[in-house]
């Protein structure tokens, strides 16, 4: 804008009665416009290059921040597992304690009060199969008396026998499947 201006004012100068020495400072002024003009365009380009890059950074720390997100929750996740395999060795390692019995009945017993501990069970038994394929019972918790439909389990469909066929724990619902 300074240049046009600079620029009439000159045109003006050399139409009329001025003199050599009268169109100097219109040309100084001239140049001044255009410098001028050069030097604000130049400042406005940086002023953009400086609003790109900083529009660029602020996406660049918004997808830094969602990462860090992302990896504190998978921190925390990974924590969480850590915690519960540190309860899982303990647990293993407090059955271990536990069934560290060199007596055969007694391992039998210790066993049932560690399933009704680690399971909140009230009762339980434990059976052994014998060579007639029958579970014997070897020891029991929480009954007053064992029944005795439960000292010995020779029917082939029962409950006791899907467990072992199956080798996983199984309810009354699976018999009915």
């Amino acid at each position: 804008m300074a240049s046009f201006v600079g620029l009439g004012l000159y045109v003006i100068g050399s139409k009329g009665d001025l003199s050599q020495g009268d169109s100097l400072p219109i040309l100084a002024m001239l140049a001044t416009g255009i410098l001028l003009g050069m030097v604000q365009e130049a400042r406005n380009k940086q002023l953009r290059e400086a609003r790109h890059e900083l529009d660029r950074s602020r996406t660049e720390q918004d997808r830094l921040r969602q990462r860090i997100q992302i990896l504190t929750e998978a921190n925390n996740e990974l924590n969480e597992r850590i915690l519960g395999e540190v309860k899982t060795v303990s647990s293993f390692s407090e059955i271990a304690r536990r069934l560290s019995v060199l007596d055969r009945g007694d391992l039998y017993a210790a066993i049932c009060d560690l399933i009704n501990d680690y399971l909140s069970a009230t009762r339980s038994t434990v059976y052994e199969l014998s060579g007639n394929k029958k579970l014997e019972i070897r020891a029991a918790k929480g009954f007053v008396v064992v029944p005795e439909d439960l000292k010995e389990i020779s029917n082939p469909k029962s409950l006791a026998w899907l467990a072992i066929k199956e080798k996983r724990p199984v309810s009354a619902l699976d018999l009915l499947k």
